[in-house]
């Protein structure tokens, strides 16, 4: 019997490729090749070589592969038509290209595929240029990724892009960050800390005062007629 490969979870993959670009790019190319090896054997000839093309071409534009060929893996795992896998690495290739146009040059593989999955969740292209603007030359990996998971979790898309460029603009902690997608609902994830004291508590109404029904102060209620 014909051992079956199991595509790994989208963090396991994502944590494996920022291991493969901390070693260095030989490392990055040989983590590829073994990938897209894997397709020969799980598609058909035709699909394994119009995935192989785009991969390529991905390539040519900075992108890195693996992400593609575990997009590929994950349609054949699903029973998806050849046609489908192409269409949706195709399109996972374009959102691997805009985030690497946004971010930049100097992009790390592992935010790119971060970046590609703020844009999924719907932010903009312009949200990953001001997320890269205000961390400077630090990583934008965690930023890009709260704003996925907060999405994710049920917060508006506009609300958790305000929260991860509010935390990114002040320079956040990684805790800061990590209590955000750790709030127990999407009613308290992506909220900043409170930003000032607690409004004061209203005063209870004077017995009499501006209270509908209530007989003016002083005088008696009329009794209730029988």
């Amino acid at each position: 019997m014909t051992s079956r490969a199991i595509p790994l979870p989208a963090p396991i993959r994502v944590a494996f490729l920022a291991l493969a670009v901390a070693l260095g790019s030989v490392a990055v190319a040989y983590a590829q090749t073994a990938s897209v090896e894997s397709l020969s054997s799980r598609l058909d000839p035709q699909t394994s070589a119009a995935v192989r093309s785009l991969i390529e071409s991905a390539a040519a534009q900075g992108v890195p592969g693996e992400p593609l060929v575990a997009k590929a893996l994950e349609g054949q795992s699903k029973g998806a038509p050849g046609e489908r896998i192409v269409a949706a690495v195709r399109r996972l290739g374009a959102d691997l290209a805009a985030a690497h146009n946004a971010l930049g040059a100097s992009v790390t593989s592992s935010e790119i595929v971060a970046g590609a999955g703020a844009l999924r969740s719907g932010a903009s292209v312009d949200v990953l240029r001001q997320v890269k603007a205000a961390r400077g030359t630090q990583s934008t990996l965690l930023p890009l990724a709260t704003l996925t998971d907060l999405v994710a979790r049920g917060v508006p898309v506009e609300r958790a892009t305000q929260t991860v460029l509010a935390l990114a603009e002040r320079g956040a902690s990684e805790a800061d960050y990590r209590a955000q997608t750790s709030a127990r609902g999407p009613g308290e994830a992506g909220r900043g800390p409170p930003s000032g004291p607690p409004a004061p508590a209203a005063p209870p109404p004077t017995p009499g005062v501006g209270v509908p029904g209530s007989p003016p102060p002083g005088e008696r209620p009329n009794p209730r007629p029988r």
